[in-house]
C-alpha cells in the first residue's frame, strides 16, 4: 500500500492524474478478490493487479477511458458461462470494480499524505472509496458496521456508500533469540509486511545491523523481561528460539502473561515437554500452556533455518489472515 500511495503522490506532484481501479466485491472463482487494487494512468498499468488475463485488460482500457473524461464509479462484471469463453478465462463469477479518478488537486493530495503519516507511525488506520467515485478519504476507527475481526467491506461513511479496507494494523511480531533462524526470519517477515521486534540477551546477537529491517533490535535479560519495557498487546505474535530452555522458559512465561495472540516456540520435542513440565510444575494449566504453538510453524517438512523460517512466515500469514483486531 506505501508503494501504491507513492506513485500517487509523485504523479500528483508532477500534474499526472491516475485512476485507482478496486475489486469492492466479488463471488467465488474469480481472479482476484475484495481489496485487490491496480493503478492506472493514461499510459496503462502503472502498479498492482486485479488478476491479470483479459479481465484486467479490459478494465485498463476502461480506466484509461474514464481518464479521458475524468470520471469515475463502480462498475460490474458478470463472468457467466457464456462469458467466461470471450474472456480467455477458465474461471467464473460476479465482480464489481470500482473506479476512483485521482487527480492533481489538493484534496487528493491530503488523503495521501494523511494515509502515508498513519502508516509511517502505525497507527491503525482505514480508507474509504465512495462507491459514487467522489474523493476517498482516511480515518482511524472502525466502523459501526463492522463486525470484530472484519478488515474490509461496504459501509456507510461521510454519508455515503462506500467500500472501506484498514489499511494498518498496530501489530508487531516479538522475537526472541537474535541467532541463525531469526536472523532469516526477520527479511522475510519486513517482506511480508510485519513489523519485527528482535530481542536476544546477548549483544552480539541483538546488534541494529544484524536486522535492518527491524523496527526494534533490544538486548535484555530473559529473566527480567518485565522490566525491558516491552509490552505484550493482544494483537502481537510471539516468536521464541532462544538459545536454550532456560531462555525458553523465561519467555514462555512472559508471553503466557500477556494476551498476545499468537505464541510460537522453536525447539525438540524433549525441549518443549522439559520446559512445559517446568511451567506445569510452577502452576501454569494445560490450558494456558496450550496456547504455545509448538513445533512452531506449518509442517513443510524444513530443515536448514531459511527452511524453517518460511514455515513460520507461513503460519503468520495465516494467523495475520484470521486473527484480525
Amino acid at each position: 500500500m506505501e508503494k501504491l500511495l507513492q506513485i500517487l503522490s509523485e504523479r500528483q506532484s508532477t500534474g499526472l492524474k491516475s485512476m485507482l481501479v478496486t475489486v469492492a466485491d466479488s463471488t467465488a472463482h474469480v481472479p482476484r478478490h475484495a481489496g485487490s487494487y491496480m493503478l492506472v494512468g493514461e499510459e496503462g498499468r502503472l502498479y498492482g493487479t486485479i488478476g491479470g488475463g483479459l479481465l484486467e485488460y479490459r478494465c485498463i482500457q476502461l480506466a484509461k477511458d474514464m481518464l479521458t473524461v475524468c470520471e469515475s464509479g463502480l462498475r460490474k462484471f458478470r463472468l457467466a458461462p457464456n462469458e467466461i469463453a470471450d474472456l480467455g478465462m477458465t474461471c467464473g463469477g460476479d465482480m464489481e470494480v470500482l473506479f476512483t479518478l485521482w487527480p492533481d488537486e489538493e484534496l487528493y493530495a491530503a488523503v495521501c499524505a494523511r494515509l502515508v503519516g498513519l502508516l509511517s507511525r502505525h497507527r491503525e488506520c482505514w480508507w474509504a472509496l465512495p462507491l459514487d467515485g467522489s474523493v476517498p478519504f482516511a480515518f482511524e476507527k472502525r466502523p459501526e458496521e463492522f463486525t470484530h475481526g472484519q478488515i474490509r467491506g461496504r459501509a456507510a461513511e461521510g454519508g455515503k456508500p462506500c467500500f472501506v479496507e484498514r489499511l494498518n494494523t498496530s501489530a508487531r511480531v516479538c522475537i526472541f533469540g537474535g541467532g541463525h533462524l531469526a536472523q532469516e526470519l526477520v527479511p522475510l517477515l519486513v517482506h511480508l509486511g510485519f513489523r519485527c521486534v528482535v530481542t536476544d540477551d546477548r549483544p552480539e546477537f541483538s546488534a541494529k545491523e544484524l536486522f535492518p529491517g527491524a523496527e526494534e533490535v533490544l538486548t535484555a535479560d530473559y529473566s527480567h523481561l518485565a522490566d525491558s519495557g516491552i509490552i505484550l498487546q493482544e494483537q502481537d505474535c510471539v516468536c521464541i528460539m532462544t538459545r536454550g530452555h532456560l531462555g525458553d522458559t523465561d519467555c514462555e512465561r512472559f508471553a503466557l502473561k500477556s494476551q498476545a495472540s499468537y505464541i510460537g516456540v522453536v525447539g525438540s520435542a524433549c525441549k518443549v515437554a522439559a520446559v512445559r513440565e517446568k511451567l506445569l510444575k510452577e502452576g501454569y494449566s494445560h490450558a494456558e500452556l496450550d496456547r504455545v504453538n509448538s513445533p512452531i510453524g506449518i509442517d513443510i517438512h524444513s530443515e536448514t533455518p531459511a527452511e524453517i523460517a518460511v514455515s513460520i512466515a507461513a503460519q503468520l500469514i495465516e494467523h495475520r489472515a484470521k486473527f484480525i483486531i
